[in-house]
């Protein structure tokens, strides 16, 4: 795969060596973890005068020290073993032990029951947790997130059989241009400058409107059954070795097509010419190896 060279070794430690360490699914995160269980702003660690605290950044999954969960905006002060978890630990596989010698300002976590391989892109260094084969070695188990990832890898087309696609119902939902509306109307209201309602609006994208999958904006989004949407080449992707939903496991039997979101992203997208460039450069790459409806 282009631009993104999987290490020989893996590992079971992530360094906190920064004042603050911030820990997400994004790629913009000092400490990139690449998995639909970790939100993309998941957790901030932060360094003040020797001690470390961790705070939840507004996860989904929340973050939890010692069995115990940190609400928002209210930070946690760590010492050495703490037990933190991104989500419930009896339903995640992200537990770590916080591990600071003493009179050493720098600090790390230690995974308790994942493996990651460290990869590298664009001089980024991404953690993706890794699965165990039956003879003890160790095996990728996101290796379709990574692929996907990529845009510039080489995909074959897909063959499995999926469900038509079904418009969504006019009547259960608003129109993508009053969806646009009503997000852009309420903020000016509340007397906030137009660069304040682009930069809110960008939020809302980057927070509700992205593919827990490639980390990006949805491309010809689809919805499953049980509420959670996802790129269609991504889904298509992923279905090639599960065919269960990324985020809660359940049995996908339809793939929905969402017309208001494809909608609501092209015109809110508009609003920043960089970002507009970026979403009409992978939308070409996509119609290019895949037929677009």
């Amino acid at each position: 795969m282009a631009n993104l060279l999987l290490q020989a070794e893996s590992t079971r430690e992530i360094p906190l060596n920064l004042d603050e360490e911030i820990l997400g699914r994004s790629g913009n995160c000092s400490v990139s973890i690449h998995s639909v269980i970790v939100s993309r702003r998941h957790a901030e660690f932060r360094r003040s005068s020797g001690v470390w605290t961790v705070k939840d950044l507004e996860s989904v999954n929340g973050v939890y020290v010692n069995y115990k969960k940190i609400e928002p905006p209210h930070s946690c002060k760590l010492k050495n073993e703490d037990l933190i978890s991104l989500g419930p630990i009896h339903r995640t596989n992200m537990a770590f032990q916080f591990i600071q010698v003493l009179d050493d300002p720098d600090a790390k976590l230690v995974s308790l029951n994942t493996v990651f391989w460290l990869s590298t892109a664009a001089n980024k260094l991404i953690y993706t947790p890794a699965g165990i084969t039956s003879h003890g070695k160790i095996k990728p188990r996101e290796q379709a997130m990574l692929e996907t990832n990529n845009e510039e890898n080489e995909e074959e087309p897909h063959t499995e059989k999926v469900s038509p696609p079904v418009p969504s119902a006019p009547s259960s939902s608003r129109s993508a241009s009053n969806i646009l509306q009503g997000t852009t109307v309420g903020l000016v209201q509340e007397g906030t400058s137009q660069q304040d309602v682009v930069k809110r609006v960008e939020s809302i994208m980057e927070e509700e409107l992205t593919c827990s999958i490639c980390s990006e904006l949805f491309m010809s989004a689809v919805t499953l059954p049980c509420g959670h949407n996802f790129c269609q080449m991504c889904i298509r992707s992923w279905r090639r070795k599960k065919d269960t939903c990324p985020m809660c496991n359940s049995p996908i039997v339809q793939e929905i097509r969402s017309y208001v979101l494809d909608s609501v992203i092209k015109q809110l997208v508009s609003l920043n010419p960089l970002l507009k460039k970026h979403y009409d450069m992978r939308y070409k790459r996509y119609a290019e190896r895949f037929s677009v409806e």
